[in-house]
This record gives structure tokens, sequence and C-alpha cells, in this order.
């Protein structure tokens, strides 16, 4: 069986911020190496080695019933990062951040899987203040539609 409209969406979203090179708008260079789902880097914070780092998750949706036979979804996603600098790793993190959101608006539809995302807000601290690390958390919703009970079919 393929997968659900959710997994595809947050396949997605990695393989969007995967897309992070460090050209064009972009301030960094993320690789498949750099963006993890579910990884939990700001209570356990990476390796020196690791950053910049990205790590996916998708912990809630929001299921209304819009018309008969059809689910609207709100999937609400959480970015998490964290950068190092030497002198102003604040300036790094908001640069990080500023990649994520330039990713997800360079497609607010998601290649068709999603009918629109809207922004959710951020937070950001200092994870290591002697090493100088700062991590965020970067949060948005991604909107999309369903048969009735059916996480495979659109509606």
């Amino acid at each position: 069986m393929s997968d659900s409209r959710r997994q595809q969406l947050f396949d997605a979203v990695i393989s969007r911020l995967e897309g992070i090179d460090g050209t064009g708008n972009y301030n960094f260079d993320l690789s498949a190496d750099r963006v993890f789902p579910w990884r939990d880097i700001l209570n356990a914070p990476p390796e020196a080695s690791e950053l910049p780092i990205l790590a996916v998750r998708d912990p809630r949706q929001v299921t209304i019933q819009r018309v008969s036979g059809v689910h609207e979804h709100t999937l609400s996603f959480e970015i998490l990062g964290a950068v190092s600098s030497a002198t102003e790793p604040d300036a790094e993190g908001r640069k990080l951040m500023a990649d994520v959101t330039e990713s997800i608006r360079s497609d607010r539809k998601w290649g068709g899987l999603a009918f629109d995302t809207d922004p959710g807000g951020d937070e950001m601290g200092l994870l290591q203040s002697g090493k100088k690390v700062v991590g965020f958390i970067l949060k948005f919703n991604v909107k999309y539609r369903t048969k009735s009970f059916d996480p495979y079919n659109t509606q």
C-alpha cells in the first residue's frame, strides 16, 4: 500500500529541507546527513561536527469535517534547528531559520499534496553557552484534504 497523505507530506518537508544548499537565497548547505526525522536536538545537543542541523517533527494534526465526505486536516510541523558561531550564534540561528522559511515559501502547496501552508511562530535560545550553540523551533501548519476517514485518498 502507498504512504498516507500525512507521511507523504512529512517526506516532502524532509526532502525540501535537504535542498537547502547554500546557493541563491540560502545561507547554509544542508545535505541528507544534516536533516533528521524526530531527532531531539534541543534536549540532546548534537556534536559540533554535526552543525548546522535540522530535525523535523509532526506532533499534532487537527481534522474537521468540511462537507459531506471530506476531511480537512491541519498538520502541525516543528523544525528544530541548531547552529554554532564563535562570535554571533544568535545571528547564525536567524539565518538558518530564514533558510527554512525560504524553503517553505518556494512551494506552499508541497507539490500538490496540500492546499496551503500557514506560519506558526518560532522560539530561539542558547543550547550550549560555552560552545555558543543556538537552537530554535520554527512551527508551521500544512492544510490538506482527504476523503472522510481515508488517509490515502484526496478529495
